[in-house]
């Protein structure tokens, strides 16, 4: 006699259901793409430990505030390249690679989460770069500020964007 899987077990194998994102450049479907982002990484800072998650490479937490969810939707709305780079947004963050750090542009939005220096990182998927930006405030505390896939079209000769 065969054991049963547990409930647990049978999940892990299971592949991991992709909501059904619009591809069109709609009003309709930017909104509907938006709403998936916040809806999905709302989920996550609620589930995550301290509404943080632990960049490796870093090893610091990002912390996920509202208005890293926010700038993240409406950036990553434009696309579904990008919506779906969004979606892993535990992945991303996890796994990225830092690329360069800034100081933050004369920029409202920037300034409104008053951070001292802006860190770009830089991720995989589905073949597809993904940029993941990061602001450190004074403090050290660092904050989510929008993952994207940067639209345009790969050179595959040269490995760089064109």
């Amino acid at each position: 006699m065969r054991a049963k899987a547990k409930p647990h077990q049978a999940r892990k194998n299971r592949p991991r259901k992709r909501p059904d994102i619009p591809a069109g450049t709609s009003r309709k479907d930017v909104k509907a793409r938006e709403k998936l982002i916040t809806d999905s990484l709302r989920r996550l800072r609620d589930t995550s430990p301290n509404g943080s998650i632990l960049n490796k490479e870093s090893r610091k937490p990002v912390k996920i505030t509202a208005e890293g969810i926010s700038e993240t939707a409406h950036h990553a709305a434009k696309g579904k390249a990008s919506t779906i780079s969004a979606l892993d947004a535990e992945r991303q963050i996890r796994k990225s690679k830092k690329k360069r750090t800034s100081s933050p542009k004369n920029n409202a939005r920037q300034q409104k989460m008053s951070v001292a220096k802006m860190h770009e990182y830089r991720g995989k998927r589905d073949g597809k770069k993904v940029k993941v930006m990061i602001g450190e405030k004074d403090t050290g505390e660092c904050l989510l500020y929008s993952i994207t896939t940067p639209q345009g079209s790969m050179n595959k000769k040269k490995n760089r964007w064109t």
